[in-house]
């Protein structure tokens, strides 16, 4: 009877803890359901005209009169001055080969006789050096992996040098001396069959582009004060003209592009020239490139010829055409807050976040709004009965009690 009344016992006390189990269970599903919620994060927006822009460079054209084997000595986008040689031509192919060879083996032989100096090392940090060590590696592989080849043979001296300072670090001796011997004997035999026939210089001070797109010579910068939407419209929509052979790229005189679009004669009365205004070219782009309103064409009908002014050099700047352009009107920094979590309290909007299990409501100074949520920003002025939302509070969405969303 005593061993029943405890089996009894046990029994109670074990499907007490179960249904206690299941309560909290069910509880804590409750609360987690009924208040859905997300983190007030930092975001920037912006109030955009986007439309299609065209790239009007002052564009000095390269031809390469003399025939022969080009090989080109100036990168896309460097700064050149006038004399600045740009490409050099050779009587044939085996010799521009020697020529482009010839750069990468002085390199080579640069980094071995580096190697060759480092005879002791000291105080060496050996955990610094194997993460760079660890850090050239990766550059290569990253490089491989996005078939960028460009800078490669760099990216292995480097390691080259890093590997040969650990060896010595640890007491190991290396000897370069065969080797460089051997790659002064190669620099010395591409050097003889390396010989010249002409060099193409700049010509003009600006910026080298390595390639020509066949529209140098449709919109010139002389053309811009009286520029019609038509004639831009026109050439947006044109093919470009074709390219001689003979070209070997071209210099943009001077340190200013231009950017030419049409756009609505009511959004041409939102900005005036001389204003400062960011762009993002590109559909996906997200770099904001400053320019300076230069021309504002008005006509006799529904749109205007608006034309901006940088001297913000990339690239991408100097070798694209015809672009996607967003022109940024203004920008909106703060919190993110999804729209249906805006509540109206007194007059001020708020939302309700979740502190641990409590809930506590939030004002908010909102900056921006649209149909999907809102931006909310301290400005340090603007006062209420009680905290502004902050960054990483955890908004409610949605739940019971909170009242009706604004």
């Amino acid at each position: 009877m005593n061993m029943n009344n405890k089996l009894i016992k046990g029994l109670l006390i074990a499907v007490s803890s179960l249904v206690v189990f299941f309560f909290v269970f069910r509880l804590v599903n409750i609360i987690s359901n009924e208040y859905e919620t997300v983190s007030a994060e930092e975001t920037t927006v912006y109030d955009t005209m986007d439309t299609k822009g065209y790239l009007i460079r002052d564009e000095i054209m390269l031809y390469n009169s003399g025939g022969g084997t080009v090989v080109s000595t100036a990168s896309n986008a460097d700064k050149v001055n006038a004399n600045s040689p740009v490409a050099v031509t050779f009587s044939n192919s085996n010799a521009a080969n020697a020529y482009t060879q010839l750069s990468y083996f002085k390199d080579v032989l640069e980094s071995y006789r580096l190697i060759s100096e480092q005879t002791e090392f000291t105080n060496v940090d050996m955990a610094v050096l194997g993460n760079q060590i660890d850090t050239d590696y990766k550059k290569i592989i990253g490089s491989v992996y996005k078939g960028d080849y460009s800078e490669i043979g760099d990216m292995k001296l480097n390691l080259l040098v890093d590997v040969s300072r650990r060896q010595v670090s640890l007491g190991n001796k290396i000897d370069c001396e065969n080797k460089i011997s051997s790659i002064e004997s190669k620099i010395s035999s591409l050097e003889s069959q390396a010989v010249q026939q002409n060099i193409i210089s700049a010509g003009s001070a600006g910026y080298y582009i390595s390639n020509a797109d066949g529209y140098e010579s449709v919109i010139q910068v002389s053309m811009l004060d009286d520029l019609k939407t038509s004639e831009l419209e026109k050439v947006i929509n044109s093919k470009p003209q074709a390219v001689a052979e003979s070209c070997v790229g071209k210099v943009m005189n001077g340190f200013y592009w231009y950017l030419a679009a049409v756009i609505d004669l009511n959004d041409s009365n939102s900005i005036k020239e001389g204003d400062q205004i960011n762009i993002i070219i590109g559909n996906s782009g997200t770099e904001k490139i400053r320019t300076e309103v230069y021309k504002i064409n008005k006509e006799n009908n529904k749109k205007a010829v608006v034309v901006l002014k940088s001297n913000s050099i990339s690239p991408d700047i100097l070798t694209s055409r015809i672009v996607n352009v967003k022109l940024i009107l203004n920008e909106f920094f703060g919190l993110k807050v999804p729209k249906k979590a805006v509540r109206v309290i007194d007059g001020n909007q708020g939302c309700y976040v979740r502190v641990g299990n409590v809930t506590k409501l939030r004002y908010m100074n909102v900056i921006y709004s649209c149909n999907d949520y809102v931006i909310a920003f301290d400005d340090g002025k603007t006062t209420f009965p009680g905290t502004q939302l902050k960054k990483h509070d955890n908004i409610i969405l949605n739940g019971r009690g909170l009242g009706n969303s604004a």
